[in-house]
């Protein structure tokens, strides 16, 4: 639908994605990646590395490290090296593997 619109604007859809979410593991991120590899979309410099913002539940999971509905512990990203390698996979930059890697 929005293809057959579009065709006389000459426009297109942006695609926005949070990395680094707390949860986030770079098992995940590499299947996003592969996703959107599958699908031919295009554009995905367009993403965020996750920064916590006041008031949010996704801020309360940053900081405690649980997930705030069952209380379970979750993954969350604080190093920079850790980021930078999901953003390495997101740009698909050839990842650099360093001692003491999990995940």
């Amino acid at each position: 639908y929005f293809t057959a619109i579009n065709q006389r604007k000459k426009q297109g859809l942006r695609y926005y994605f949070m990395i680094g979410h707390p949860g986030d593991t770079l098992s995940e991120v590499i299947s996003l990646h592969d996703i959107i590899k599958k699908r031919h979309l295009e554009n995905i410099e367009q993403f965020q590395l996750f920064t916590p913002t006041p008031m949010t539940m996704s801020t309360c999971m940053y900081w405690t490290g649980l997930n705030p509905i069952t209380g379970q512990k979750i993954k969350v990203v604080y190093d920079y090296h850790t980021k930078k390698r999901l953003k390495r996979v997101m740009l698909n930059l050839p990842l650099q593997k360093s001692a003491g890697d999990e995940d």
